[in-house]
């Protein structure tokens, strides 16, 4: 697993928690996106007449969908719903305030990266490291 790093002021929150953040984030993450999907298309008329737009359209709708939450959830409250039911938050690694704006996109836009949903079972999450950032317990 990942090294923890202490500061006198906060301990980042367990891998356990951070699995359950994921999962929970990723499963209304795509509820959301298929829910705009299907109010978007008829599904059947697109795989009639334009087999590859229902799969570009399904995948620009995903894209988006995950860009916004991540984005409006951690930039707005520090927190998606998955955090707040893990009763944790994201935070500026170096002093433990609220992360800018910058931080956060460049947060969000690194968990696109190939490998980093498992970057963490090696050191520390991209996600986290390249942004300076951290989710410790609220």
């Amino acid at each position: 697993g990942a090294v923890m790093e202490t500061h006198p002021f906060m301990l980042q929150t367990s891998p356990k928690r951070r699995l359950i953040n994921a999962l929970v984030d990723s499963t209304i993450i795509r509820f959301l996106a298929d829910l705009l999907y299907i109010t978007l298309m008829d599904k059947r008329i697109t795989e009639q007449q334009f087999p590859a737009a229902n799969w570009l359209i399904g995948s620009i709708t995903f894209l988006t969908v995950f860009l916004l939450y991540y984005m409006l959830f951690e930039a707005l409250i520090q927190r998606t719903p998955a955090k707040i039911l893990t009763r944790t938050k994201v935070v500026n690694a170096d002093d433990g305030s609220r992360p800018g704006l910058t931080d956060i996109v460049k947060r969000t836009l690194i968990r696109l990266f190939p490998f980093e949903p498992v970057s963490g079972t090696f050191s520390g999450w991209w996600h986290d490291e390249w942004s300076d950032t951290w989710v410790i317990d609220a």
